[in-house]
């Protein structure tokens, strides 16, 4: 059986295509995972992607870890080059 959500996208992708639309297609679960890992790579927290999702924050830090992984080495590199950055100002 057909959910709602899967024929939804099925029109739109033959609509798409009858306009000559070239897009990939993603599903639903996909859209879904591009959806919280669009949010924590904006800093949205943990919290709050879960009950956009309706999961538990635990959830989401264990199915996105690698997401939160690479915000962290982000923070890192940002935090670094802020540091070196004032250095150079307070030796002028």
């Amino acid at each position: 059986m057909t959910t709602f959500l899967e024929y939804t996208f099925k029109s739109i992708y033959a609509q798409l295509k009858k306009e000559e639309i070239r897009i990939r297609k993603i599903t639903p679960h996909g859209l879904r995972h591009t959806h919280a890992t669009i949010l924590i790579s904006n800093g949205v927290p943990p919290v709050t992607i879960a009950d956009r999702l309706g999961n538990t924050p635990e959830m989401i830090n264990n199915v996105y870890s690698h997401s939160f992984k690479e915000l962290e080495d982000k923070a890192v590199t940002a935090f670094n080059e802020s540091l070196a950055a004032g250095a150079k100002i307070g030796a002028n």
